[in-house]
């Protein structure tokens, strides 16, 4: 007998664990952080590394029960690895980072452009999503601040509306007792004319033994006078409780007013200023857009040499001219792929490359040396032209006396 109480015991026990590891999870789907971000502006190159995160559950031993084995997990065990990946970060391929074909960088977008830390690499579509960040932040803060006081004004009409209704129970009240102090009044004044009325009186007073007579005698009357000047006070005092009251209410009904149009005041300078931050958004937001993509160089313009290295590669055919920007140190040249022999010869993306620019680069003040050189590009056709262009941008931006020219161009 004990033994099989022992072995149903068990059973039962058996079958407890094996219905609580019923359903359960054994494992949840990865998530992911960006654990390091590494760009090199000269290069526009990022290595980027996100870190996968698994939990699991770990088989602890197994139950077996009517001969079949039950695995029984243990805690939760967490599990990295880590994935890297490298990404340029060309203009083109900032503007479309969140449409990009890996899914941890088109997930991590917003956190991979906020790291790289400089607004002339921000696309339009996150400078778009910041200031739509920042005017929600802004027309919320204005409605808190507007709304805690309307709160308050509101608070006040509420107060003011207790104030009349205590006020009307009050005006009910004594409404009530000067009905009643009227009515006794009233049944005083009958008392007095009947006590005053003396018709009749000898034959009343034989018959009722004398005392019709006390019933009309003075000092009943006067009696009945002094309870009537009492009742006239009284109703002068309910009368005057009640126009108090009264004038209370008007004012606090007053005051109502006052709030409710200061309310409506307030919501008016509430939305005019909502509406004002919102225009100034929506018109910076206008005016937001993309990183340029392709060179558009005019006549005049120069570009600085960090923007080129983001633009897309264009073989183009013609002069160029770089200027240091602290000296106005020239350097022209030619090529027939200018992109090239500016971003991979003369520097490596905006890292200094050609010695000829080494001294003035390494003596600028310019804390950040990626600033210090900008370029202009002429395109070009023929050969006759890049060398008659050549010859006539070196005199004009006087580079061979005075800039980093060693000749004066091709004879």
């Amino acid at each position: 007998m004990a033994s099989a109480s022992r072995a149903r015991a068990k059973v039962r026990e058996r079958e407890a664990i094996i219905n609580g590891q019923r359903g359960i999870a054994t494992e949840t789907g990865p998530t992911y952080e960006l654990s390091r971000f590494d760009f090199n502006e000269q290069t526009r190159v990022a290595h980027i590394e996100f870190l996968e995160i698994k939990k699991y559950r770990k088989i602890e031993r197994y139950v077996t029960q009517n001969h079949i084995r039950h695995p029984i997990y243990g805690g939760w065990n967490t599990r990295t690895k880590t994935i890297k990946k490298t990404i340029k970060l060309t203009n083109q391929n900032l503007e479309n980072l969140r449409e990009n074909e890996d899914h941890l960088i088109r997930t991590f977008c917003y956190e991979i452009i906020s790291k790289l830390g400089k607004e002339d690499y921000y696309p339009a579509w996150f400078i778009i999503s910041v200031l739509k960040d920042e005017k929600d932040f802004e027309i919320d803060e204005t409605y808190n601040k507007y709304g805690e006081i309307i709160k308050s004004e509101k608070g006040q009409i509420k107060s003011r509306t207790k104030m009349i209704s205590e006020g009307e129970s009050e005006i009910s009240f004594f409404s009530y007792s000067l009905k009643e102090f009227e009515k006794k009044h009233d049944r005083v004044l009958v008392s007095i004319e009947k006590a005053k009325t003396r018709k009749h009186i000898v034959v009343f007073s034989v018959l009722t033994f004398g005392i019709y007579l006390a019933a009309h005698s003075k000092r009943r009357i006067k009696r009945l006078e002094n309870k009537l000047s009492l009742l006239d006070g009284r109703i002068s005092e309910s009368k005057q409780t009640i126009h108090k009251h009264q004038e209370s209410i008007d004012n606090y009904k007053k005051e109502i007013n006052s709030f409710e149009e200061k309310i409506r005041s307030i919501e008016k300078t509430r939305d005019e200023k909502i509406a004002a931050i919102a225009s100034h958004y929506d018109k910076n937001i206008s005016l937001v857009e993309p990183l340029p993509t392709e060179i558009t160089f005019g006549s005049e313009d120069f570009v600085l040499l960090k923007k080129v290295a983001g633009m897309n590669y264009e073989k183009i055919i013609g002069c160029y001219i770089i200027r240091n920007r602290e000296n106005g140190k020239c350097y022209v040249g030619q090529s027939k792929d200018v992109l090239r022999r500016l971003c991979r010869e003369h520097f490596q993306g905006t890292k200094l490359n050609n010695i000829i620019f080494a001294e003035d680069y390494y003596k600028s003040s310019f804390a950040n040396k990626d600033d210090l050189f900008e370029v202009k590009i002429i395109r070009l056709k023929t050969k006759d032209e890049l060398d008659r262009t050549e010859k006539e941008l070196i005199e004009e931006y006087d580079s061979f006396n005075n800039g980093y020219n060693s000749t004066s161009g091709n004879s």
